[in-house]
């Protein structure tokens, strides 16, 4: 006689008689099907990741640098660090700019822009729910 295995012990358990059949098998169908990315739509993603992880990168080490020429600055009392000071927040701004522009153009390239979107809906029909008082109010309004 063979020794039980989990199975068997469980089902014994659980009072659950094996089936051997297939009438407990259940198949699930997806209601719509996966898209693949394509190899463009990957490339694109891959791309969008880098550079945004680059810019955050640059964004983060101009951060520690502005602190530290500050920090001279205000030591050294020196015109020129003041300069330079202003001109790293303008490269920081300029960056986090980027930054943003990056992202819209990464859904421009996949086609997902929501702007465009929503600039290309069309009202055919226009409902006023109200009275005729209302209506005409309304109207003489304009």
């Amino acid at each position: 006689m063979m020794k039980p295995t989990v199975d068997d012990k469980l089902n014994n358990f659980l009072n659950i008689f094996p089936t051997t059949s297939s009438e407990n098998v259940i198949d699930v169908v997806a209601s719509e099907p996966v898209k693949e990315k394509s190899k463009e739509e990957t490339n694109i993603d891959d791309d969008y990741e880098y550079a945004r992880n680059n810019l955050k990168s640059l964004i983060e080490n101009g951060k520690d640098a502005m602190e530290s020429i500050i920090f001279l600055a205000k030591e050294g009392e020196s015109p020129r660090a003041y300069e330079v000071v202003g001109q790293l927040i303008k490269t920081l701004a300029d960056t986090n700019k980027d930054l943003l522009e990056l992202g819209k153009k990464a859904r421009e390239a996949k086609g997902k822009d929501t702007t465009q979107q929503s600039q290309n809906i069309v009202t055919n029909n226009s409902l006023f729910v109200g009275s005729t008082a209302e209506l005409q109010k309304l109207i003489k309004g304009k």
